[in-house]
């Protein structure tokens, strides 16, 4: 649990940075409860975890994956920074584990102003790790999904992306390029996507070249290869099921 220069904690951030145990459903309604004061503890844990060397010391805290959920479901624009460091953060991955994949890009689309320049540094930051880049982008793509960006502006961004026969990216960002084309349906960059492959930039067993050009020029989006790109609405629901807390 994270140390503070207050005297008290209320009870129920107790509970959400407990290590162990199960899953908190009281402390987090008592959380929504009282989101004024709930919002100001769970700001405090993501500045203190994003600082330089904070991110080791809150290992065995849960709270920052808890605020990061609460900040989202409260779309609470604060959140963004602490929550962007965090993602260029050599050991997010280590702090938030499967959170960082399911949860961190649709936590800073839910709290974005709609601004999708910093989420781009983060995905293009070769010192960041390759599952906080994919988690972005797959942010990127929420914020889309959600219509804070326009189509023209996310198919240019991957468009910029895989235009680059320079640009470096690790094989699971590659993967969520060609994917998310194809998820959103952008025919229009099916002929680039094809030389990926050839270039074998990324593993071909990850879904074969035949299924994404079907996919991508399907009419309709499929509901269940949406659920990425969905806003965190309530955190009960995204993480009570998890089976660290069975």
């Amino acid at each position: 649990m994270m140390q503070t220069a207050d005297s008290y904690v209320p009870e129920y951030i107790r509970m959400l940075g407990r290590p162990h145990g199960p899953f908190p459903f009281e402390a987090i309604r008592r959380a929504v409860e009282r989101r004024e004061e709930a919002t100001r503890w769970f700001l405090r844990s993501l500045d203190r975890a994003s600082m330089p060397g904070g991110v080791m010391s809150a290992m065995d805290d849960k709270l920052p994956t808890f605020a990061m959920y609460l900040l989202a479901e409260f779309r609470e624009r604060r959140g963004f920074p602490p929550l962007l460091r965090l993602a260029h953060m050599r050991y997010v991955d280590d702090l938030l584990g499967d959170a960082l994949v399911e949860g961190l890009g649709r936590a800073l689309a839910s709290v974005s102003d709609g601004d999708p320049a910093p989420m781009q540094r983060v995905v293009e930051d070769s010192a960041a790790t390759q599952y906080a880049r994919s988690a972005v982008l797959d942010g990127i793509g929420a914020m889309y999904y959600n219509k804070q960006l326009e189509r023209v502006q996310m198919s240019a961004y991957l468009h910029r992306l895989m235009s680059d026969p320079s640009r470096v990216l690790p094989s699971i960002v590659w993967s969520g390029v060609v994917s998310m084309s194809a998820d959103f349906r952008f025919h229009e960059h099916i002929e680039r996507i094809r030389a990926i492959y050839h270039e074998q930039r990324f593993d071909p067993d990850f879904e074969p070249l035949a299924l994404i050009e079907a996919r991508i020029h399907q009419s309709n989006y499929d509901s269940m290869e949406m659920k990425s790109y969905e806003l965190i609405d309530d955190t009960e629901r995204e993480l009570s099921s998890w089976p660290c807390f069975q």
